[in-house]
């Protein structure tokens, strides 16, 4: 019998542990959100995600146009390297 309390007292300790590091995890997570919302007036993670894709469309079309003005350029001047 003194097995199971021990048991039942340390399974206790480690779901007050569990609880304690959720309310971590929550605040640190409302205090990320509302960073974004303060900063980059974005209220929640469907937003980021929407900002980061059009944001890596936009940085696609830029890198395509560095590569065709490199190229026009290396034609243009004959340059070899």
């Amino acid at each position: 019998m003194k097995e199971i309390i021990e048991d039942l007292q340390n399974l206790k300790k480690e779901v007050e542990a569990a609880k304690s590091d959720l309310a971590k995890t929550q605040g640190a997570l409302k205090a990320n959100l509302d960073r974004l919302k303060e900063e980059h007036n974005l209220s929640g993670l469907e937003e980021v995600d929407k900002l980061i894709t059009n944001l890596l469309k936009e940085l696609d079309v830029i890198k395509n146009e560095v590569e065709e003005e490199y190229t026009s350029i290396k034609e243009s001047y004959e340059w070899g390297g």
